[in-house]
């Protein structure tokens, strides 16, 4: 900070990203964290990961992931759902669903792209459609 004569030298600042630069998408930018509950209406434009609880609506433009310890009770809108934990109720993806080894969904699900690895516990309806919502 100071050179050998007493005087300040500036300081290199590393290249923060702000909010106006644009972040990937897929990438969780909130959490419900393990432990923590949540009742009510979720919108986001952005990517949300819960490990807690969760019960209500979820309406987003991006992915939701449910973590390994997550349990959503929720009719889900989303861009992406991921799902390694628990989920119960519908689920409306404009993209892709991802039931992962061991998580268990109860409900109906519709996407023009799912992935089910080995070990999932699913019950419920599946709906493989090009537009979500679209004639």
């Amino acid at each position: 900070m100071f050179g050998k004569d007493g005087k300040t030298k500036p300081v290199e600042v590393a290249n923060i990203p702000t909010t106006e630069e644009p972040r990937p998408r897929g990438g969780a930018r909130s959490l419900l964290a393990q432990g923590a509950k949540f009742t009510g209406r979720l919108e986001s434009q952005a990517g949300v990961q819960i490990d807690g609880n969760f019960n209500g609506d979820i309406d987003m433009n991006d992915t939701l992931m449910v973590g390994k310890d997550g349990m959503v009770n929720a009719k889900v809108k989303a861009r992406t759902v991921v799902v390694h934990g628990k989920l119960e109720g519908e689920i409306n993806a404009t993209a892709k669903i991802e039931l992962m080894a061991g998580c268990k969904v109860v409900g109906d699900m519709k996407s023009p792209s799912v992935v089910i690895q080995d070990g999932v516990e699913f019950e419920g309806t599946l709906k493989i459609e090009k537009k979500i919502g679209g004639k």
